[in-house]
């Protein structure tokens, strides 16, 4: 069986990056200037990745954490003080929502100044895929100060995120969710899932009553586990540890894909990783991903 293999989210910035970016902080490099090394940091991830036949999303070098770009084309949404992102030692700034949520144009935001946007370089790849926080964890993750039925929040965030990846021209995103869904009914992703092809990527596991009002406009699905029978389109299995030194054996990895396809009768099978990858040193990150495309190399 061939297989694919997807790099999502926040990708580890270089030594070099982090360094400019220091700088740009300390006012000793102008914006323009940090802009560019971005833009340059991205080009080489993206060749890095296509090189090895990976779909992908925006390497996001640009984003300090998954929340921020969208919390900050929101409205009644501003930013709050610094929290635990899970149980790891990286802290996200908590967004604040005070009322009804609708999507601005990123020309109007205010900020610290950093280059949060663009968000997606989309110019620097024909494929690109764009990538959001789902809305259950965005409201999850945030601080709630109004009295808005979670239910309709929850329709006006999911509105939001899909023009926040129109603005970009895309047609195809992520949608990662870190917190668990605990069964909840997805239903405000209708809209999403029809508009764009959507791969839904959660760190929980799904249910067949999850998925029956998106699974048949959903392109494909990656979750800790994903109950027989629930969902007939691609599946990526996460197999990567984002969170773990340690580099995977891909035999390993191509014996449990193959064990996982033919258990669950799956023919669309492909690899991702746990969490995405700003976890790790940025060299390990590079190599885990390297062995992805070893194990999209030689198949089985």
């Amino acid at each position: 069986m061939k297989y694919k293999g997807l790099v999502f989210g926040i990708y580890p910035r270089s030594e070099t990056l982090r360094k400019s970016i220091n700088l740009w902080e300390r006012g000793k490099l102008p914006l323009d200037e940090l802009k560019q090394r971005i833009t340059e940091e991205k080009d080489g991830i993206l060749r890095f990745l296509e090189g090895l036949h990976l779909s992908h999303t925006d390497p996001l070098v640009n984003w300090h954490d998954i929340l921020r770009p969208l919390a900050l084309s929101l409205t009644n949404v501003r930013l709050g003080e610094l929290h635990r992102y899970r149980e790891t030692n990286t802290f996200y700034r908590q967004p604040v929502i005070t009322g009804d949520v609708e999507y601005r144009n990123q020309d109007n935001v205010e900020h610290d100044g950093f280059p949060y946007f663009p968000a997606f370089q989309t110019a620097s790849s024909a494929d690109m895929i764009g990538f959001i926080p789902g809305p259950h964890s965005f409201i999850a993750m945030s601080r709630v100060e109004t009295d808005v039925e979670r239910g309709k929040l929850l329709r006006e965030v999911a509105t939001a995120a899909s023009k926040f990846i129109e603005a970009y021209g895309l047609d195809e995103v992520v949608i990662y969710d870190p917190i668990p869904f605990g069964g909840a009914d997805l239903f405000y992703l209708s809209d999403l899932v029809e508009r764009f092809r959507v791969t839904l990527i959660s760190a929980g596991d799904v249910t067949a009553s999850s998925l029956r009002g998106i699974g048949k406009d959903l392109h494909a699905l990656s979750a800790r586990s994903i109950p027989a029978g629930a969902f007939d389109g691609p599946v990526y299995l996460q197999v990567v540890d984002s969170q773990n030194t340690k580099l995977e054996d891909p035999h390993e990895i191509s014996a449990t894909l193959d064990l996982e396809a033919e258990n669950n009768e799956w023919s669309d099978v492909g690899i991702t990783h746990t969490e995405y990858l700003d976890f790790l040193p940025r060299r390990i990150a590079d190599e885990k991903v390297r062995l992805m495309g070893e194990v999209l190399a030689h198949g089985s």
